[in-house]
């Protein structure tokens, strides 16, 4: 396994107002992803993982879900996604 991309889901009141509940997941889980360099931010909700150089990050984002019953979702890659900056700086240093 090369990567996991995470997706917290993002409650909101009837008005799209953030809850509580988002809040005090976010605000931790911004502080924690400041200087990992493993972790590709893809939107506020949504994040690239490497498996191999930020397992913790992965696993204290999941933590802050669970603490705040905030539902996730996982998708494994065996491969980097071509999209991706690594796949993108691999390639480039191959040539």
């Amino acid at each position: 396994m090369h990567s996991v991309l995470l997706v917290v889901e993002r409650p909101t009141d009837g008005n799209g107002n953030p809850l509580t509940a988002w809040t005090n997941f976010a605000i931790p889980a911004k502080a924690l992803l400041e200087r990992a360099s493993a972790v590709e931010t893809l939107g506020e909700n949504l994040w690239l993982i490497s498996l191999r150089e930020a397992m913790p990050h992965l696993c204290r984002l999941v933590s802050l879900a669970e603490k705040n019953r905030l539902d996730y979702k996982t998708l494994f890659l065996d491969e980097p996604p071509v999209w991706c900056k690594s796949a993108t700086a691999d390639t480039e240093n191959k040539s």
